[in-house]
């Protein structure tokens, strides 16, 4: 049972560190600006070689000794933009490994955070509270908020079994 509470993940307890993250970086509406998150935590940036990763199961990694996010230049902008806060959700929930490789498709659970964490800080709960309703502005919402229409509507599924 220990276990499990273990590999549990606290939904509200990543929302806590977004927020958190987001009033450190004066950042209040959307979209959310990774520049300044990233300039915050002291994270470079570096646009990887096509021949570096493989951008079919990768998007990006994290080097956590050195402190520098690698991503993929070949995908859209909204999926590299959610590829680099999955990357800082990883660096900020302390998912410690000296060279962190993800799979945003993974069912690690270290992923799933991320993932969450990536859609949180992206699409900040309280903030898509006061876009309601949502009925069909997914498009609309997606383009206010710099993500993917795919992304947007699991955030708002999500959302709405959280209110």
């Amino acid at each position: 049972m220990r276990e499990a509470s273990r590999n549990k993940i606290n939904r509200n307890s990543i929302r806590k560190k977004t927020t958190q993250l987001l009033q450190e970086c004066q950042i209040s509406n959307p979209p959310v600006k990774l520049s300044i998150i990233l300039k915050h935590l002291g994270l470079d940036v570096i646009r990887a070689d096509p021949k570096m990763i493989d951008t079919k199961k990768i998007s990006a990694f994290i080097d956590l000794e050195d402190k520098f996010i690698v991503y993929s230049d070949s995908d859209p902008t909204v999926r590299k933009r959610f590829a680099i806060a999955h990357e800082v959700g990883h660096y900020l929930l302390n998912h410690i490994t000296p060279s962190h490789v993800s799979n945003l498709n993974s069912d690690d659970p270290k992923e799933t955070e991320a993932n969450i964490f990536a859609a949180e800080l992206l699409m900040p709960y309280e903030w898509l509270k006061k876009e309601m309703p949502w009925n069909s502005k997914i498009p609309l919402l997606a383009q206010k908020y710099w993500v993917s229409q795919e992304a947007m509507g699991w955030r708002l599924y999500k959302s709405s079994n959280l209110l």
